[in-house]
């Protein structure tokens, strides 16, 4: 299975972006012309299994009683996904994905049913559901904060998910603005709260979004070096060793 590209790709040329950017050859706008990502991978916990997505592929399973090899393609799924995550009940949560009747959507969160990872069309006996979330352009991916609370991350917002049992399963809403995360990995969680980097600032999540405070001196080394053509690659993690983010 290839790993995938490792740079992205931009449009070219006289006429790309705004007028009087760029010129011939050269990349004309990379806030609004990128033509492809880098290649991204995600995996979480399904139980004692593996959830496995390639950014533009379908989701794979590791299955660990079934011994040492491979993960095998999830049946029924969507056949294109940005990225995957499990929330704390166990849905999988595929991001940016193929929607029901056909057609990929970077804006919609689709899961199946809670425990069977086949069943992924809706119906008055399941608790699938696919959902199109409005603000931005595209997801970049989501993580489980506490047992119902999850968050969901485009290029512009951040989205809360409260799991409700309902026949919808989950209230969605868009808890946050201009705060949307720079790149896929860009983020961490802490306890139940969530940090990520965002195109021009450092963010966190704990019951509302807001930014990171005394961190200016910090912010204008990154975001003045930054190399904009290489930002959604920028990566976050958290040490507990020292409580750092």
């Amino acid at each position: 299975y290839n790993c995938g590209d490792v740079d992205p790709e931009y449009l070219l040329g006289w006429g790309v972006g705004a007028w009087g950017v760029g010129g011939w050859g050269v990349d004309a706008s990379i806030a609004i012309a990128p033509i492809s990502e880098p290649t991204n991978w995600s995996l979480d916990n399904w139980g004692e299994d593996v959830i496995v997505c390639r950014s533009g592929g379908p989701l794979y399973r590791y299955d660990t009683s079934a011994g040492v090899g491979r993960p095998s393609r999830i049946a029924k799924g969507p056949d294109e996904v940005r990225c995957a995550f499990v929330t704390a009940e166990r849905y999988v949560f595929a991001l940016g994905c193929t929607i029901i009747g056909g057609g990929f959507d970077p804006m919609t969160v689709r899961w199946p049913d809670v425990e069977d990872i086949t069943d992924w069309s809706p119906s008055d006996v399941d608790t699938s559901n696919q959902r199109k979330l409005q603000g931005g352009t595209r997801l970049m991916a989501g993580t489980a904060l506490a047992q119902g609370v999850s968050v969901v991350w485009s290029d512009a917002a951040i989205f809360l998910f409260q799991f409700t049992g309902s026949r919808f399963v989950y209230d969605s809403r868009q808890v946050g603005t201009h705060c949307g995360l720079i790149g896929p990995h860009a983020f961490c969680k802490a306890g139940s709260a969530a940090f990520w980097m965002s195109a021009n600032s450092f963010w966190m999540y704990a019951g509302v979004p807001e930014e990171i405070p005394n961190v200016e001196d910090i912010q204008d080394w990154v975001f003045l070096q930054l190399n904009r053509r290489h930002a959604i690659k920028s990566f976050g993690f958290y040490n507990p060793i020292h409580n750092e983010v």
